[in-house]
């Protein structure tokens, strides 16, 4: 299997220090050291005003390129909110997905920290063979959407098979998974699959409909809500992208308030080989491209060559960040 997978989830954070506690020693991720990162092509990837600056760590398992996680804190004043936490996807980046062996254990010891749950953690049966994972949704910091899974069953399903690759992979120090999954809503799922499909070579693994009362318990969407997903996968079985587009009922659009220096999930980062003709295969794909090619300083020891582009569907951002 190939294509490109989630690389880093950039989430800009109202606190570097909460943040890194909270990625760093709940979900046990390891740290890079803290950096201010800033001059001007940092500036025009996140279209900042001049002088901008942030403090950055950047969150890795074992040094692997997929399903990181980097946390920006702005030096601006005033800054808004993506999210307020409140249940329920929305146009943009809304969670982040990560594998849990007993997520029962697991979602008591976050509430006993004080997490707040969306619901408890339920069973779900997929459409037609994909499987039934258990589920739950709780608030992370800077109101994203935490989505905590534990895989399950045997046999031909999905979700059994997907259990099976990832049982021999590294887990952090605190039994969690990278970034196995981020959700993106959307109004248009055909066009959002063009894109992770041509630009990024990602190959559609799960593509149903859900809506039935337990997932949309889980998720915060109404009672009676019809949703199509689509799970996408590159070569590496961490670093999905499942994206949504509801199908009778609304989603309010946040696109446009998730722009640095906002709090929250502000962008999906996806490592290519090359760059200009990632960039090239994304445009043709309905891709608006708003920070060209240039080496960012993102994080201490990390400064790649990167672009920053508008996706087709939602209009989210998308960095596109050159493997070395």
């Amino acid at each position: 299997m190939s294509g490109a997978a989630l690389s880093v989830a950039v989430i800009g954070t109202e606190s570097l220090a909460r943040f890194t506690d909270f990625f760093g020693d709940r979900v046990g991720l390891d740290a890079t050291p803290e950096e201010r990162v800033g001059g001007e092509a940092f500036e025009r990837h996140f279209a900042l005003p001049p002088g901008s600056t942030a403090r950055a760590v950047l969150l890795t398992l074992g040094g692997s390129p997929v399903g990181r996680v980097l946390g920006l804190e702005f030096d601006a004043p005033q800054r808004r909110r993506v999210s307020d936490g409140r249940p329920g996807p929305f146009v943009g980046y809304w969670n982040l997905n990560f594998y849990v062996d007993d997520i029962r254990a697991t979602c008591a010891a976050l509430e006993a920290d004080g997490y707040a749950f969306w619901s408890r953690p339920v069973s779900h049966a997929m459409a037609g063979d994909a499987g039934a994972p258990i589920e739950a949704i709780f608030v992370g910091p800077d109101g994203v959407a935490i989505n905590l899974v534990e895989l399950t069953g045997e046999g031909a399903s999905t979700v059994a098979a997907l259990r099976r690759e990832v049982a021999s992979l590294p887990k952090t120090r605190r039994g969690w998974t990278q970034v196995s999954t981020s959700a993106h809503g959307t109004h248009d799922a055909a066009a959002a699959a063009v894109f992770y499909r041509e630009a990024l070579g990602m190959t559609p693994a799960i593509d149903t409909v859900l809506e039935s009362p337990e997932v949309n318990r889980i998720t915060g969407r109404p009672p009676e809500a019809r949703s199509r997903v689509v799970w996408m996968r590159g070569a590496h079985p961490h670093g999905k992208v499942a994206f949504s587009q509801p199908l009778n009922y609304t989603m309010p659009d946040r696109t446009r308030d998730a722009v640095a220096p906002a709090i929250g999930y502000l962008a999906q980062g996806f490592e290519v080989p090359d760059l200009d003709a990632a960039l090239d295969a994304a445009q043709r794909c309905g891709a608006e491209c708003v920070a060209g090619p240039a080496t960012v300083p993102l994080a201490a020891g990390y400064a790649p060559r990167a672009a920053m582009l508008r996706m087709p569907g939602s209009g989210a951002a998308a960095q596109f960040l050159e493997a070395r």
